[in-house]
């Protein structure tokens, strides 16, 4: 269109007042002072789900940036609980969505929770449900200003994706740190979480052995394949074991420049064919050399999985997509699936999100 355009890249730069566009991330708007003394026509927030929490000093920053209209661009709107949406609703339309308590009470069945510590009781409010039977209105009040175009809708040639879940077993001989986390879980809440990481650490160091022998049966049919996992140990273990095949990493150490290096070198190149992936990688990069993805160790919430998922099925993939989810039985890991699946038919209810297919194996 011809507008003059500024991108901010470094903290020092100011928005120049003549340029008709600037561009910049979350983090240089929450240093530039300048963002919010302008008074703007418009103001794109793009992955505006970084924005879901009202205590976040960018989403604080962000709802102070003065702007004639407001857009919201998100391929997931909330991750894991509607609550998340009430920050970004509240931004659009401050004067329909003034309080964060009535939006969550009305549709995230919002309560005061008590738990009892060794130092007292602690009342805080609990906003992490959903009320079932407010999800017609909540769809309802969405779909008079959102506009949602599903990938089937856009991209009528992009073939199918496909989950299997994948159930193995795993020693699950934990008791004495199973029983720390549920006597902790209601007096010390902060060392119950602490001990159920310690927890997903060692279950996901043992599903190693089964994720390696998955990706070696796809590597034999000739395939390249991506495998996430959470912990930095299980990132390392699985790119030990198979170094043989070529294998490269994306995680949270590696700069922009490395990152973008390696993700040509595996869309282009012969090696890596194999490539692991930490949350570092879930969103923006393309890995559609791949039309395999192994979820070795498994997110909190079913929006990030989903971007993880997109890495391989977007613009590009000429194959069908198959994402395997590997799932300790019998155990908090299998606990954990149940309420990821449950969280994403919440999700799927209200952003009215198609169903994939999913197989269940159950592996001996």
């Amino acid at each position: 269109m011809g507008w003059s355009t500024q991108v901010i890249t470094k903290s020092k730069e100011r928005i120049d007042p003549n340029v008709r566009v600037v561009i910049m991330s979350y983090t240089m708007m929450t240093l530039k002072a300048e963002a919010r003394e302008t008074v703007w026509d418009c103001m794109i927030a793009d992955e505006c789900h970084y924005l879901s929490s009202p205590d976040a000093r960018r989403s604080r920053m962000a709802a102070l940036i003065p702007a004639s209209k407001v857009m919201m661009l998100s391929g997931t709107p909330f991750l894991n609980r509607p609550a998340e949406l009430w920050h970004i609703l509240y931004m659009l339309y401050p004067n329909a969505y003034p309080n964060k308590y009535t939006f969550w009470k009305k549709y995230c069945d919002g309560h005061i929770e008590t738990i009892y510590r060794r130092d007292g009781a602690v009342r805080f409010y609990d906003k992490s449900g959903i009320s079932k039977q407010n999800i017609p209105d909540l769809k309802n009040k969405l779909s008079k200003f959102m506009v949602r175009r599903l990938k089937q809708e856009v991209l009528s040639q992009l073939p199918e994706l496909r989950r299997s879940v994948i159930k193995v077993d795993v020693d699950n001989q934990y008791s004495d740190l199973i029983k720390q986390i549920r006597e902790s879980r209601k007096t010390d809440r902060a060392t119950a979480l602490t001990k159920l990481a310690e927890l997903r650490k060692l279950i996901g160091a043992q599903k190693v052995v089964p994720t390696v022998e998955l990706a070696e049966n796809i590597l034999h049919g000739g395939e390249k394949v991506v495998i996430y996992a959470h912990h930095k140990d299980v990132v390392t273990d699985l790119k030990n074991r198979l170094m043989e095949y070529g294998v490269d990493t994306i995680v949270g150490d590696n700069s922009s420049e490395e990152r973008q290096a390696t993700i040509q070198k595996f869309q282009n190149e012969e090696t890596p064919r194999v490539l692991i992936i930490s949350s570092a990688g879930g969103e923006g990069i393309n890995l559609f050399a791949s039309s395999n993805l192994i979820f070795a160790e498994r997110e909190w919430n079913p929006g990030k999985e989903t971007q993880i998922e997109g890495r391989v099925h977007r613009v590009g993939q000429t194959k069908g997509v198959m994402v395997y989810y590997l799932v300790a039985r019998g155990g908090v890991d299998e606990r954990i699936h149940n309420l990821i699946e449950r969280k994403r038919e919440t999700v799927g209810e209200i952003m009215t999100m198609p169903e994939i297919e999913t197989d269940i194996l159950e592996v001996i």
